[in-house]
């Protein structure tokens, strides 16, 4: 399902002209986490938004010097972000 997942994101960015490594996609995908997280936590949902097992906060640190990444680096910071992100968006259901 995992495989499955990452090759859907892969295509979403590809449809937006960029690949997942790329800042652009990295710092999207932030920016969507984030807004959620804001938007769960304004709804006071009840969901937990600490973002565990992996913080939003910390991501967005490795994130901050992206151009010192490798490529695999930066792919893998990508899926963590969309996956906490995903996690997150289940947890609401």
């Amino acid at each position: 399902m995992e495989t499955l997942v990452r090759a859907d994101w892969e295509s979403q960015e590809k449809r937006l002209g960029r690949t997942v490594e790329s800042a652009d996609a990295i710092q999207a995908a932030l920016d969507r986490a984030a807004r959620l997280r804001e938007d769960l936590a304004a709804m006071g949902s009840g969901v937990d938004v600490a973002w565990k097992p992996a913080s939003l906060a910390r991501l967005a640190t490795r994130a901050t010097d992206l151009a010192s990444l490798p490529e695999a680096d930066r792919r893998d910071l990508y899926f963590q972000i969309r996956a906490a992100t995903r996690q997150l968006v289940l947890k609401t259901r």
